[in-house]
C-alpha cells in the first residue's frame, strides 16, 4: 500500500463567517427565474467542528482515513428549491480522490485535476431541502455529503484548505480552513470483550471506501459503528455494524401514536397500545427492516426509542389508562390539559390530584412501553433467534429518578426485553458533570441487574451538539469512558461521530490502550471500594442544571475511585477530575497489599498508616496491588 494518508471527508457542509477567507463575492449575479439569491450573505460553508471552534483549525491525520464534516447552509427562500452545487477543493499535491455521496443525495460528479503543486477536487450535486440547511438554524448530522481522499504522506504540517462554492453557476464565494496534519502515533489496542464505538449515521454512504474506513477504526480501537458499511464489500470486516433502523419504519397511519395536545406523532413509533392490543403485525414493516439490517449488521439490529410521558393520547390508550386505574374521563381530562400546558415541567404540579394521576401516568407509560419493546423484541427472535436487539434511549432509569418525573417515563424498564441497552448519558462538559457519567451508568448497571443482568450496557457519551460552541474535550472524553467501565458499562459509545477530529482519535486510541491493559479487572473482577477508606481528601459539592430545569447535587465533584479485584490482584483507578491541580488521594493503608504497578500517578511520602497517590489534572490514575499470600 502507498504510503498516503486517506481522509473521509465528511462533508456536512457548515463553516463560522471568522473562519471564511473571502475571494470576492456574487453581488453583480442576477437571480434566475427560480429566484434564488446568489448573494454570499445568504449562503455559507461550515466545516465541522473546526468552524464551531476558536482556532478555526482542522485537525486531520496524514496516512490514515477519517472524516471531516461539511455543511451547506443558506436563506431559508433557498432550501426549497433545486440548485446546482459545485465545490472546489485545494488539496497537497499527489492527493487520490475516491469519489462522494450523502444519505440523501446521491447523484454526484467528482473529478480530480493535478496542478503543479495541487490537486484540485471538484463535486457537482443537485442540492435541495435534503441537504440545505437553514443559516438561522444549528447545523443537524443529518444533511451533510461525504468524500473520501488520500493524501500525500509527508505533506505539510500547517495549511490551508480552500474551497470555492459556484450555485448554478453563480460564483458565491472562497472559504478556507488552517489545516493541521500529522501522522498518527499510539495506535489503538484490540479490545476482547469491552465495546469502543460510534453511533453514527453518515459513514453508512461511504461504503465505495469501506476498507479504508475500518482501518481508521482498527488504527484507533474503535471497533463498532452503529450504522452497517461496506456489506457487499467486506466478507468478515473486523468492526461489528449495528444494523441501525430508522425509528420511521415503525409508523402506522391507522395506530398513530399520540401527544398530550391532541397532535398525531408522523414518522416515528405507533401508539403502543396498539401493539399490546393487536401484537406485532401492526410494526411489521419495521421488525421486517430490523431483520435484514440485523442480517446487513453482523446479526445485531439497533433501534433509537426516547419515550416520555408526552406520548400514548390515543383513545385506546386512554381507555387502558383509566381501566386500570379506576379513572373517570372528566378526572383524566383535566390531567391531559395541564399536561399540555406545563409538559416536562409536570412533576412541578402543585395539585395534588393532578399529580397523583401524572405517577400514575409514569407507571403506565414505563409499563407500556416496556411491553411495546417487548413485543417486538419477541417477535425478532421468534422469526430469527440469532438476532441481538439493541436500543438507545433517554436517561432515566428507576421509579424514583428525578429524570424518570421530569421525563414521564423510566426508559429503564425496556432493558427487560433487549440484548444490550444504549442510554444517552449527556451529562455535560464540567468536572460535576464528568463524574456524573460515571455514577449514572453505576446507576444503570444497578438497576439492570434486577430487570436483566444478560443485557449489555453500553452508554452514550455525548463529544458535542450540533453549532454550538462548548464541547467535550478529548480529556473528558477520556475520563467518562474509563469511568462508564470502571462503573460496570461493557462499553460506550460517542455521539457523535462527525464533532471528532485528530485530537479525539489520539484520546480514543490512547483509551483503548489503557481498557485493553485493564480489561479483565473491569469485566470479571468484583467491586471492593470499600477495602479503600478515603481520608482527608477534599469534600465538597456542586449543582447541575439539568433539562428540562431540574437540579442535581454531585458530592466531591474533583474525584472519584473504584477498585476491582481479580483473584490476588486489585486495580485501584483514580480520578482527579480538577482541570488546573494535582489532586492527592489519600486512603487508609491496608498493609496485605503491595504495589504492583503504577499507570499515570506515582506514590507520594504521606502519614504513617496512609497510602497516597497523586494523580495530575484531569488524569485517571491506574493503581495494581497486589494481595499477601
Amino acid at each position: 500500500m502507498k504510503k498516503n494518508l486517506i481522509l473521509l471527508l465528511a462533508c456536512g457542509i457548515m463553516v463560522c463567517s471568522s473562519a471564511i477567507r473571502a475571494e470576492g463575492g456574487a453581488g453583480a449575479n442576477t437571480p434566475q427565474k427560480s429566484e434564488i439569491s446568489y448573494s454570499p450573505e445568504d449562503w455559507e460553508i461550515k466545516n465541522i467542528p473546526a468552524s464551531n471552534n476558536k482556532d478555526k483549525t482542522i485537525y486531520i491525520f496524514t496516512e490514515q482515513a477519517q472524516v471531516l464534516t461539511f455543511v451547506i447552509k443558506t436563506a431559508p427562500a433557498n432550501i426549497r428549491k433545486k440548485s446546482k452545487i459545485k465545490l472546489e477543493f485545494l488539496f497537497p499535491a499527489g492527493t487520490e480522490f475516491y469519489g462522494a455521496k450523502t444519505l440523501k443525495v446521491q447523484k454526484y460528479n467528482c473529478s480530480r485535476t493535478d496542478l503543479a503543486d495541487r490537486n484540485e477536487i471538484t463535486v457537482e450535486f443537485e442540492s435541495d431541502e435534503s441537504i440545505l440547511q437553514d443559516k438561522k438554524e444549528r447545523e443537524n448530522e443529518w444533511k451533510n455529503f461525504q468524500a473520501v481522499i488520500k493524501l500525500p504522506e509527508g505533506c505539510l504540517k500547517q495549511w490551508e484548505l480552500p474551497v470555492k462554492m459556484f450555485v448554478d453557476n453563480h460564483y458565491i464565494n472562497t472559504y478556507a480552513w488552517p489545516v493541521n496534519s500529522e501522522k498518527i502515533t499510539g495506535r489503538g489496542s484490540k479490545l476482547n470483550s469491552i465495546r469502543l464505538g460510534l453511533w453514527d449515521y453518515g459513514v453508512s454512504s461511504c461504503d465505495f471506501a469501506a476498507s479504508e474506513i475500518i482501518e481508521f477504526y482498527k488504527a484507533t480501537g474503535i471497533n463498532y459503528n452503529q450504522a452497517s458499511i461496506g456489506k457487499d464489500k467486506l466478507a468478515k470486516p473486523s468492526v461489528l455494524f449495528g444494523g441501525g433502523t430508522n425509528h420511521a419504519l415503525f409508523y402506522n397511519k391507522d395506530y398513530p401514536d399520540i401527544d398530550c395536545q391532541g397532535k398525531v406523532c408522523e414518522a416515528t413509533f405507533c401508539d403502543p397500545q396498539a401493539v399490546i392490543n393487536n401484537g406485532a403485525q401492526v410494526v411489521d414493516n419495521g421488525i421486517r427492516i430490523l431483520i435484514e439490517n440485523a442480517k446487513n449488521g453482523n446479526g445485531t439490529a439497533t433501534v433509537d426509542y426516547e419515550p416520555t410521558g408526552d406520548g400514548g393520547f390515543s383513545k385506546i390508550s386512554i381507555a387502558a389508562f383509566l381501566n386500570c386505574n379506576k379513572l373517570s374521563m372528566e378526572q383524566f381530562e383535566k390531567f391531559r390539559k395541564e399536561y399540555a400546558k406545563s409538559k416536562f415541567l409536570m412533576y412541578k404540579a402543585k395539585d395534588p390530584a393532578i399529580l397523583d394521576i401524572f405517577n400514575k401516568w409514569i407507571a403506565f407509560r414505563s409499563w407500556q412501553t416496556q411491553e411495546y419493546i417487548g413485543i417486538i423484541a419477541k417477535e425478532l427472535k421468534k422469526r430469527d433467534p440469532d438476532v441481538k436487539f439493541e436500543l438507545t434511549c433517554r436517561l432515566s432509569i428507576g421509579n424514583d429518578d428525578i429524570a424518570t418525573r421530569a421525563l414521564g417515563n423510566n426508559n429503564g424498564t425496556m432493558t427487560k426485553y433487549l440484548d444490550a441497552i444504549m442510554p444517552q448519558i449527556y451529562c455535560g462538559y464540567d468536572n460535576a458533570s464528568t463524574k456524573e457519567a460515571a455514577l449514572q451508568t453505576g446507576k444503570w448497571k444497578h438497576e439492570i441487574q434486577y430487570l436483566n443482568p444478560a443485557c449489555k450496557l453500553y452508554p452514550i457519551l455525548l463529544v458535542r451538539y450540533g453549532g454550538v460552541s462548548v464541547f467535550n474535550s478529548p480529556d473528558r472524553i477520556r475520563q467518562q469512558t474509563i469511568g462508564a467501565i470502571a462503573e460496570g458499562a461493557d462499553g460506550v459509545v460517542y455521539y457523535y461521530t462527525q464533532q471528532m477530529d485528530a485530537r479525539y482519535w489520539k484520546a480514543i486510541a490512547r483509551i483503548s490502550n489503557d481498557l485493553a491493559a485493564m480489561e479483565n479487572f473491569y469485566q470479571q473482577g468484583i467491586r471492593v471500594d470499600s477495602l479503600f477508606e478515603p481520608a482527608d481528601m477534599l469534600q465538597s459539592s456542586s449543582e447541575l442544571n439539568k433539562w428540562p430545569d431540574y437540579k442535581i447535587i454531585v458530592k466531591n465533584p474533583d474525584w472519584h475511585y473504584t477498585a476491582h479485584q481479580l483473584n490476588d490482584e486489585i486495580l485501584l483507578t483514580l480520578f482527579n477530575y480538577n482541570s488546573d491541580n494535582d489532586f492527592l488521594f489519600n486512603f487508609v493503608k491496608n498493609e496485605k497489599l503491595n504495589i504492583k504497578k503504577m499507570l499515570n500517578c506515582k506514590k507520594y511520602d504521606s502519614k504513617p498508616g496512609m497510602l497516597t497517590f497523586l494523580v495530575p489534572p484531569q488524569e485517571v490514575g491506574f493503581v495494581i496491588l497486589r494481595a499477601e499470600k
